[in-house]
């Protein structure tokens, strides 16, 4: 696992000299793991399932490539903390370092709840606007606001304060009302392009929120493509058996 993410974060430098994606690679990093482990021992168990044990089972190694991806990465507002800091080598598992980071970080959350709010928030979200006939870019959207009005950025706690991630929640409350009662979501372009542009203007980025948006669009994609495996599994097996 550790791997997986010291390589992902490798890779975006070898095309940008800037930090674009840690948190997607961390949170994406357990996902993919859990889907090829998986399909590894051809398990016929959920994608969840499969992803509280690869996070448990995580260990002090992973660790060290986790840190030294980080660092790698250098992201903004990364602060320093007394105990196990990314600049040390770490002396724990990355479950525990995860779990030292989880009280100011929603990404170390989701691996300390087993993904937890990214099904229940994110692929719960998505999944329910894309039925709902909204293309993929809209669901993502619903989806988005839904973590911005749910979950205070902690991206945003970091660079200013608890208060402005709870009320950048609140202003995504708003603009989330006003979407899911557009007509069509295509109405509300101009109003969200230009809540972006307000954000900016103020130094807003809620970068932790799009981060748990490509989670959970991730997470939706391999939990679909594993069903369809596993039926597939199913049905060969099937076919196998009664031809003997």
């Amino acid at each position: 696992l550790g791997e997986r993410i010291l390589h992902g974060v490798k890779a975006t430098q070898a095309v940008v000299d800037c930090n674009t994606n840690l948190g997607i690679v961390l949170l994406a990093a357990p996902l993919v793991q859990a889907t090829w482990r998986n399909v590894a021992l051809s398990a016929k168990i959920p994608l969840r399932a499969s992803l509280q044990e690869v996070i448990q089972q995580s260990n002090q190694q992973d660790a060290t490539y986790a840190y030294e991806a980080i660092r790698l990465a250098n992201p903004g507002g990364l602060g320093n903390v007394t105990r196990h800091d990314v600049r040390d080598a770490p002396s724990i598992t990355l479950l525990q370092a995860m779990r030292e980071a989880s009280g100011r970080d929603a990404i170390a959350m989701e691996y300390c709840n087993d993904y937890a709010r990214v099904f229940a928030i994110g692929v719960t979200s998505f999944a329910s606007a894309a039925s709902n006939g909204m293309s993929e870019e809209w669901a993502a959207t619903a989806c988005y606001l839904e973590w911005l009005s749910h979950v205070p950025d902690t991206h945003v706690t970091r660079k200013h304060g608890v208060e402005a991630a709870r009320h950048l929640c609140e202003e995504a409350l708003e603009y989330r009302y006003r979407f899911v009662h557009a007509p069509k979501p295509e109405k509300m372009t101009s109003t969200l392009i230009e809540w972006d542009q307000q954000l900016k203007q103020r130094g807003i980025n809620p970068g932790t929120s799009a981060d748990l948006t490509v989670a959970s669009l991730l997470a939706y994609r391999l939990q679909q493509w594993l069903q369809v495996q596993q039926v597939t599994q199913c049905e060969g097996e099937l076919l196998l058996h009664s031809s003997k």
